[in-house]
Formats: C-alpha cells, structure tokens, sequence
C-alpha cells in the first residue's frame, strides 16, 4: 500500500515497499533495507501516515455509497395501514366527543 517515493541518481524513484517499524513513542513507515531491494533512507510518521490513509479510505466508501441508488419498494400493505389508521382515528374522536365509552373504545383498538 505504501511505496517509497525517493528520488535515486538515475532520476527513477525507489518505489519499494515501506514497511512499519516500532519505536520509542510511536511507530512509523520506513523503506527497506538496500539488501531487501529499498534505498533505506526514507521513513515517515506513522500516525499521520494512517490518519491520511483512514481519511482516503472513508472518503472512498462514502463515494461508493452515494452512488448507489436508494429504491424504497412500495410495500403491498400500505392501503390496509391507511385504512386502519383512518378507523383508529374515528375512533378517538368519538370517544373524544363521549361518543363512546372508554371500555369500547379500548376493545376496537
């Protein structure tokens, strides 16, 4: 994921592997060895390193997530929920009005 970027004296860059390495207070991400194929002279702080790659990542998955498509089904039941809630709500108006009483009420809810 992490490359070294170094410049070499023919111009090309190191572009070796960086890879973490423990120290004192906090780690941090460093090229590789000459004999692993790495210049060993770049290395960088690991913290700021992986607040950079968390920031990139996140803003990766919310770009993915806008893109999708939100489709809200249509659910079959809906005309008996409106229709039931229209009942419910001829019902507490009644009883608001003392039309009914409150054990009548209660049983038709």
């Amino acid at each position: 994921l992490l490359r070294c970027g170094r410049k070499l004296e023919n111009g090309s860059a190191c572009n070796a592997k960086l890879y973490g390495a423990p120290a004192r207070k906090t780690h941090a991400y460093r090229c590789r060895s000459l004999l692993d194929g790495g210049c060993n002279k770049r290395s960088r702080q690991g913290p700021a390193i992986d607040k950079l790659i968390k920031h990139l990542v996140l803003a990766k998955l919310e770009k993915r997530s806008a893109k999708r498509k939100q489709v809200a089904e249509a659910w079959s039941e809906e005309p008996k929920l409106a229709d039931a809630r229209r009942r419910k709500g001829a019902l507490e108006a009644q009883w608001a009005a003392a039309g009914i009483s409150d054990s009548t009420s209660l049983a038709f809810l």
